[in-house]
């Protein structure tokens, strides 16, 4: 019998302590330290006693306890934190995670809710070991409207990585309600990202990676939940266990995100290592892109994990792109040319890439040469000269 799981418990509510605290000590091979004092003298004692679980209440000042919650997360070492507060809101899930917290107990207290979250962190951490010898490379596409490339660049930089490193390479089709990365592909799977989800705790990974759909580049596909319906059960805990089990068996992982903010999608962003921050040049976009870079600089994101990606430009257009950039006060990472409507819907209904079937056309290139950036291969060229703009002169009137 192997040593006791060591479980935090830190709350300052009596009636909630003894609560969680009687639900545990039933739990087999477990051991309990209660601390009811949130302070650095809390933060010392779990430093010393480096548990595997510290449970946080956030009572009695939430926002109080969400910054210690922050604090805890940077002294726990192979520790997983789990916070629970009397109502377990949307808005303080995406918080407490932003926090660092992985997995959410809500009140009252359910024997089988508690059972199953430990039983959660504790699968996750079983696994964790192999992140020292391997970690890949987590990359999120996220667009700053919808309809602006997301899935045509995921798909495309996805092929052209396998093809030309001979990496593994996975594609995770986040958005869960509309998905179609499996269409870009022309690949078909049994099971989805809902499943995954649903087995997290028992799940074998070399079996997942042997049924999940490959491409003839090599490229493995986790594609969005079949049923529409399915997608409300995914959250943002499962996101990071599945990122994080993913990146320990392949070296790039591809997240195709929806185009707006959610628990799922700010998770999303959180557990990425670069974000490919999409636009186009047109006012509507370009307006949210503003607020995107704001929102992100809010969030603590750097320069260094957001890149700017310009999709569809044409060339005469090049005018308007320093323009671009002192307006967002952001450089431009990438531009992928813009490709005949004809040629594009061609690849998109016959599910074949178009770096694959045109690997000659520009917007290939332009693809590869974003994909070489990524890896650390500059081959990036300078900004056609600038001349007489139109588009921003309308944004400043």
């Amino acid at each position: 019998m192997g040593s006791p799981k060591q479980i935090v418990l830190i709350d300052a509510n009596l009636f909630t302590r003894e609560a969680l605290q009687t639900i545990l000590q039933t739990l087999p091979d477990v051991a309990i330290q209660v601390i009811e004092a949130v302070d650095d003298a809390a933060l010392a004692e779990v430093v010393k006693l480096d548990p595997q679980v510290v449970i946080l209440n956030l009572y009695p000042d939430e926002e109080a306890l969400l910054a210690f919650a922050g604090r805890l997360n940077q002294v726990l070492r192979e520790g997983t934190l789990v916070v629970t507060a009397a109502a377990m809101e949307s808005d303080l899930i995406r918080r407490a995670m932003r926090q660092g917290a992985r997995e959410f107990l809500p009140q009252p207290f359910n024997h089988d809710d508690v059972r199953a979250a430990l039983e959660s962190v504790l699968a996750l951490q079983k696994a964790a070991p192999r992140t020292q010898t391997h970690s890949g490379q987590v990359v999120t596409l996220f667009g700053a409207k919808g309809g602006v490339g997301a899935t045509t660049l995921t798909t495309n930089l996805a092929v052209s990585l396998a093809k030309e490193f001979k990496e593994e390479v996975i594609v995770l089709d986040l958005n869960l309600q509309f998905g179609n990365d499996a269409l870009f592909l022309n690949l078909k799977s049994k099971y989805s990202i809902f499943d995954v989800a649903k087995n997290i705790n028992t799940l074998d990974i070399d079996l997942l990676k042997k049924t999940l759909p490959h491409h003839a580049t090599g490229v493995t596909l986790l594609p969005s939940p079949f049923r529409l319906e399915d997608a409300e059960s995914i959250n943002g805990s499962h996101v990071t266990r599945i990122v994080q089990l993913l990146k320990m068996h392949y070296d790039w992982v591809l997240i195709d995100s929806h185009p707006y903010f959610n628990e799922v999608s700010i998770q999303a962003l959180d557990d990425s290592d670069r974000i490919l921050l999409l636009s186009v040049l047109d006012l509507p976009t370009i307006f949210n892109t503003k607020r995107c870079l704001e929102l992100f600089q809010k969030m603590g994101y750097g320069r260094d994990k957001v890149r700017l990606v310009l999709n569809r430009y044409l060339s005469y257009e090049g005018a308007d792109l320093p323009e671009m950039e002192q307006l967002l006060q952001y450089p431009i990472f990438a531009r992928i040319p813009n490709q005949d409507f004809n040629s594009m819907v061609g690849c998109v209904n016959q599910g074949i890439p178009i770096t694959l079937k045109m690997p000659n056309s520009k917007m290939s290139q332009a693809v590869v040469e974003m994909m070489n950036l990524l890896v650390g291969h500059d081959n990036s060229k300078e900004h056609p000269a600038a001349a007489k703009s139109g588009l921003f002169g309308l944004w400043k009137k």
